[in-house]
């Protein structure tokens, strides 16, 4: 259970070192000609999946769609956080844009690790 929640912290530590960096240093990152917003989506993918590892193992009994709706709430408070910083980064902004690509790529996670569940009791039980 520690486990899970440090790795999700550490993660989420990943995030706000990269969002803190000033614009100036994100040059060489802008050559790889990825889009902004893909980039945002990616990041939070696996941030979803960490998020509601740690949650399902810290509360087995919680339902799935609850489990689902917190990692959801949690990752997305954390995004428009991370966002709300950015204000206070040289050369960069607080975005909603940006803030909704996170949510994206939360949802992209929750989606991955769900139907990876799903998949995993179908097989189990064949």
């Amino acid at each position: 259970m520690k486990r899970a929640w440090t790795l999700s912290g550490v993660y989420a530590c990943v995030i706000l070192t990269l969002t803190s960096l000033p614009s100036d240093m994100l040059v060489s990152i802008g050559k790889l000609n990825l889009p902004d917003l893909a980039i945002h989506t990616a990041i939070y993918i696996p941030l979803g999946i960490l998020v509601f590892r740690a949650l399902s193992i810290t509360y087995p009994r919680l339902s799935l769609a609850y489990c689902w709706l917190y990692t959801f709430l949690i990752c997305g408070g954390f995004g428009a956080l991370d966002e709300a910083h950015q204000l206070f980064i040289r050369g960069r902004w607080c975005d909603i844009y940006d803030w909704l690509a996170d949510l994206v790529g939360i949802l992209a996670g929750l989606v991955a690790i769900v139907l990876s569940r799903i998949i995993h009791k179908t097989r189990g039980s064949a």
